[in-house]
């Protein structure tokens, strides 16, 4: 009985101890919580696209608003990356990119009609 008692406890010592060692605590994988509220008003840049305001309001990693002309806006945050969708009647404009709490740019694709294009964005917090 000993020698089994001797055998559960080092097999459950490694357990634990590659536990510990792969940083992992049993609950999954969970976003990073964001740097920065990014709530409020922008003036965004689109290159080859022009610039548009956007209003934001972000709820813990999640983004929602709408831009001047109505389109809606969806997406999240983790940390200081960003990724958002405008929803334009005609298509979409997905946006990925980094943020402080007054600027934020990155790279877009616009699908208009099954043509995707691709290019930089950036904005400024009012």
């Amino acid at each position: 009985m000993t020698k089994t008692y001797l055998s559960l406890s080092v097999v459950a010592l490694f357990l634990i101890g590659s536990l510990l060692l792969c940083g992992c605590d049993g609950e999954g994988d969970e976003p990073a919580a964001p740097a920065v509220d990014i709530s409020g008003v922008w003036r965004l840049s689109l290159a080859n696209l022009g610039v548009r305001s956007m209003t934001l309001t972000q709820s813990g990693n999640s983004i929602q608003g709408s831009d001047n002309s109505g389109n809606s806006i969806a997406g999240s945050i983790e940390g200081n990356n960003v990724a958002f969708n405008i929803i334009e009647p005609n298509g979409n404009i997905q946006l990925n990119g980094t943020t402080t709490t007054t600027t934020m740019s990155g790279i877009y694709e616009r699908t208009l009609s099954g043509v995707p294009k691709s290019s930089t964005w950036n904005a400024i917090k009012h």
